[in-house]
C-alpha cells in the first residue's frame, strides 16, 4: 500500500480542470446491491438482496469489469446485512442466519455463528476481537469467529453499529421497537461488555457511528442529524444538521458522509471530526448513499440506492480522497519555501527531475499535470487554495502540503 503525504497550492482559472470527483463502477442494473466493501486491496464484494431469486455476494478483482458470484455453501439465498474485512484480511458475512467466515477472498465459507439470528452490524476492536450486532443482541468472538459469547440480550433493538473507544469502552447506536426509553439511540459499556447503559441519546434513531483516535464520538442517523460528544457519551452536542444514511473515516480521523433532506442528497467530506464539512457532490454520482467503504489506498467507494435501472448502483473516487499523511523523512520530498511567492524547490528528490506531477484539489479532482524542471515549479500566477501536489518516486505515491501566498 502506498503511503502518501500533501501540498497546498493555488490554481490558476485558465487551468484546465476535470470536473467529476466519482466514476461509476459497472454492476449488473438486474441487481439491486445491498452493500459494498473495498477494505482488503484490489477487491470488491458487494451484496446484493430483497427478491430472494437475486440475492447473493459477489467478487470483483478488476474494479467491476467482472463479477463472480459467491457461494456460502448453503443450499438457499441468504440476506446478507453485512460484509466485513478484518485487517488480517479474513472476510466475515453477517447474514439472516448467522455470520460465515472466508480465508480465501470468498472462494470457500464457513458458517461461525449459528443461532438464527440476524447480522446486521460487525467490527473489530483494536484488540482484534469480532463484536457482531443483531436484532436484540451483542456478540463477541475472542477467537476469530471459533467460539462466540452474548454480550447483551433482550429488548427489541436493531444494534446499527458498533465502534470503540481508546481505553476499552464499547459503543452501539440503534433503534428500539418497544419505545422511548427502552434502548433507542446511543448504547455504551466501559467494562468490556459486562453492563451496558443506554445513555446520552435515548429517544433517537441512530444508525451510524465513529470514533476518533482521541475517542470523540460521533452519531448519526435518519430522524436527527450529526451529534458529537467528547465524555464517552454522557452528553452529546447537536453538531450538523442533515439526516445521515453513512458514515466512514480513515485511519486518519477523515471523514466521508453521506447525507440526505427534504430533495436534497449529498456526499460530504469533514477533514476536522465534523467542524465542517465540504460536498463531494458531481453530476456523475447518484447522491443517496446506503453504504460507504474505503480501500487500503484511500480510494472511497459507494452503494447508492437506485430507483430505476437507469441509475448506476456503485461508484468510486476517481483519485484518493482521504490519508493524507503530513510526516516528512530523509528520504521524501521537502518543499521550500513554505509559504511561497512564486517558485517552489524540491530537495531530496533526485529521482524526480524533470519528473512529471498531477496537482488535485482537496476533494481529490485533477486539476493540473506537468513536469517539474530541475525541481522547481514557478506558482507566480496561484491563488490560494488547498490543492495536492503529487509525485512518483521509486513506485510512492508523494504528496506535499504548500501554501501559496
Amino acid at each position: 500500500m502506498k503511503r502518501a503525504c500533501i501540498v497546498l497550492l493555488v490554481i490558476l482559472a485558465n487551468s484546465s480542470i476535470a470536473q467529476n470527483i466519482w466514476e461509476p463502477i459497472p454492476f449488473p442494473d438486474s441487481l439491486v446491491s445491498v452493500d459494498i466493501n473495498a477494505e482488503k486491496e484490489g477487491v470488491i464484494f458487494v451484496a446484493t438482496g430483497y427478491d430472494p431469486d437475486f440475492r447473493g455476494l459477489f467478487r470483483s478483482v478488476d474494479e467491476g469489469l467482472n463479477w463472480d458470484l459467491l457461494s456460502l455453501g448453503v443450499p438457499y439465498q441468504e440476506y446478507i446485512y453485512s460484509v466485513r474485512c478484518n485487517p488480517e484480511g479474513e472476510l466475515f458475512v453477517g447474514t439472516g442466519s448467522g455470520i460465515y467466515r472466508s480465508f480465501d477472498d470468498g472462494n470457500n465459507f464457513e458458517r461461525v455463528f449459528h443461532g438464527g439470528f440476524n447480522i446486521v452490524s460487525i467490527n473489530f476492536s483494536p484488540s482484534g476481537e469480532i463484536y457482531a450486532g443483531s436484532w436484540s443482541n451483542i456478540f463477541r468472538s475472542s477467537d476469530d469467529g471459533y467460539s462466540w459469547d452474548t454480550l447483551y440480550f433482550g429488548g427489541n433493538i436493531y444494534f446499527a453499529d458498533i465502534d470503540f473507544g481508546p481505553n476499552g469502552e464499547i459503543y452501539t447506536v440503534g433503534i428500539s421497537y418497544d419505545g422511548q426509553g427502552t434502548g433507542s439511540g446511543f448504547n455504551r459499556s466501559l467494562d468490556h461488555g459486562e453492563t451496558w447503559e443506554n445513555i446520552g441519546i435515548t429517544d433517537e434513531a441512530l444508525f451510524e457511528i465513529e470514533v476518533n483516535s482521541m475517542g470523540v464520538i460521533l452519531v448519526g442517523g435518519l430522524q436527527s442529524g450529526v451529534y458529537i460528544s467528547q465524555n464517552r457519551g454522557e452528553s452529546f452536542t447537536f453538531q450538523y444538521n442533515s439526516e445521515v444514511t453513512a458514515l466512514e473515516t480513515d485511519s486518519q480521523d477523515h471523514m466521508i458522509a453521506g447525507v440526505t433532506g427534504y430533495q436534497y442528497d449529498d456526499c460530504l467530506l469533514s477533514e476536522d471530526w465534523g467542524n465542517t464539512w465540504a460536498s463531494l457532490y458531481d453530476t456523475v454520482f447518484n447522491p443517496y448513499i446506503n453504504q460507504i467503504s474505503i480501500s487500503p489506498d484511500n480510494t472511497v467507494y459507494l452503494q447508492c440506492h437506485s430507483v430505476s435501472s437507469q441509475q448506476y448502483q456503485l461508484f468510486k473516487s476517481i483519485n484518493p480522497i482521504l490519508g493524507i499523511d503530513d510526516e516528512i523523512t530523509a528520504n521524501e520530498i521537502i518543499v521550500f519555501p513554505n509559504p511561497a511567492d512564486n517558485i517552489i524547490s524540491l530537495t531530496n528528490c533526485d529521482n524526480a527531475i524533470n519528473n512529471p506531477y498531477v496537482m488535485y484539489n482537496q476533494y481529490g479532482q485533477e486539476i493540473l499535470s506537468g513536469t517539474a524542471v530541475h525541481n522547481s515549479i514557478d506558482v507566480s500566477m496561484l491563488k490560494p487554495e488547498l490543492y495536492i501536489l503529487e509525485f512518483e518516486i521509486g513506485n510512492k505515491a508523494i504528496r506535499k502540503k504548500v501554501l501559496i501566498k
